[in-house]
């Protein structure tokens, strides 16, 4: 019987991106990541407004937040279509030409 279990229950090891995979990021290291973070817990209202903002709205938000606990609704009163946001909005940027959705297929031998 082996007596060194090696258990990845808890995982301790880091895998830092590519320089180059960094550059082109949103968040460009982790210490952004934390400033965001903090900031959107120390002023929510804040920082969910800014990152909405990003979004096309086809009704602008009257409110960002109603907390009422333990219920909470945000940005009411305001409209947007997802489906605008995830793809309609790239078609006249220069993201027009590259392809939104790969599907890659594979062929199963039967029998």
């Amino acid at each position: 019987m082996q007596k060194n279990i090696e258990s990845h229950l808890v995982e301790k090891r880091v895998f830092k991106p590519a320089k180059a995979f960094s550059a082109k990021a949103r968040l460009k290291n982790f210490a952004q990541y934390q400033r965001m973070h903090r900031e959107s817990i120390k002023h929510p209202e804040k920082f969910w407004a800014r990152e909405a903002s990003e979004l096309v709205w086809s009704k602008r938000w009257r409110k960002v937040l109603e907390w009422k606990a333990p219920f909470a609704k945000w940005f009411l009163g305001g409209k947007l279509n997802i489906a605008e946001n995830c793809l309609d909005r790239h078609l006249s940027g220069p993201r027009r030409n590259k392809a939104a959705i790969i599907w890659e297929g594979f062929a199963k031998a039967i029998g």
